[in-house]
């Protein structure tokens, strides 16, 4: 997972400047990104779980924190991620006592990729 997590960190993009609330950015999944090997041969598809890394990854670059997933409190998947694709991210951030609560989607172009509830707590050294 950590070769996936540094390949996230290269990719991202930030669109519009962070705000204390609020995180925009985009991923180019092109086909050297290493979450396609093996899912499927033939049928590149990016999994669920690179696309829940993603929003972790682009979250603690938007606080300038290192944070971990803690819960998945929903996410729902509409349509799946082929390798080329550059996928627009958009999230909201509540800061919690002792977390983060973020809440947003994932879009290539016109097409809803995800949306997804999560809740992150800072790394532990």
């Amino acid at each position: 997972m950590n070769n996936i997590v540094k390949a996230l960190k290269q990719r991202l993009q930030v669109h519009e400047p962070l705000t204390s609330d609020a995180f925009s950015g985009s991923l180019l999944f092109d086909s050297d990104f290493p979450g396609f090997k093996g899912h499927f041969p033939g049928n590149p598809i990016l999994p669920g779980a690179c696309l829940i890394e993603a929003a972790v990854q682009s979250i603690s670059y938007g606080t300038r924190q290192d944070l971990l997933l803690a819960e998945v409190e929903r996410v729902k998947f509409f349509s799946p991620v082929k390798p080329g694709e550059e996928v627009k991210l958009d999230f909201s951030i509540e800061y919690l006592t002792d977390a983060i609560s973020t809440k947003g989607s994932m879009m290539s172009g016109d097409r809803k990729i995800c949306t997804m509830k999560l809740k992150m707590t800072g790394a532990k050294p």
